[in-house]
Parts: C-alpha cells; sequence; structure tokens
C-alpha cells in the first residue's frame, strides 16, 4: 500500500481483523483512510492472487520455528505496553 511499506495481502490480512471495516482500521493504523480503501478496492479485483498470497505467507508457530530456530513468542499485556486496547 502506498506510503506504507506493506504489500496488499499484509494490508488485507490486518483489513480481516477489523471485519474490512476502512474507518475502524485506520483508527488504529497510521494510514490513510483513501489508501486503505484503494487496497480494498485492489484486493476485490485481484482476490484470488492476493488470497492465495496470504496463503504463502501463513506459518504456525511450529513452521516458523522449524524455519528460524531461535524465534520466540513473546506477551506483553497491555498494562506493560502502556497503551489502551482499541476494540
Amino acid at each position: 500500500m502506498k506510503g506504507s511499506g506493506l504489500a496488499i495481502w499484509e494490508v488485507i490480512m490486518i483489513a480481516r481483523h477489523f471485519d474490512m471495516d476502512v474507518e475502524r482500521m485506520a483508527e488504529g493504523y497510521p494510514y490513510p483512510v483513501a489508501n486503505i480503501r484503494a487496497a480494498i478496492t485492489f484486493y476485490e479485483a485481484h482476490r484470488e492472487e492476493i488470497d492465495q498470497a496470504i496463503e504463502d505467507n501463513h506459518f504456525t508457530y511450529e513452521e516458523l520455528k522449524r524455519l528460524l530456530p531461535n524465534a520466540q513468542i513473546l506477551e506483553v499485556s497491555w498494562e506493560e505496553s502502556g497503551e489502551e486496547p482499541k476494540s
């Protein structure tokens, strides 16, 4: 997505966590609504290709651990991060 450093498939993965709601996503991420909307429009025109990219880049922790033996899961509570959870 322009100006974000993210590929469209990454934007769509994030957007899915917001039920593809552009305004809600824009509240939680520093990207302009117009850019998010453009990414979703592009996705709708190229759904099969982007869904494949998402699938190709989905790894379980066990799969990542095989690829990156030193990988660790870090858990941070909202209290420790100093941020409020966004809904």
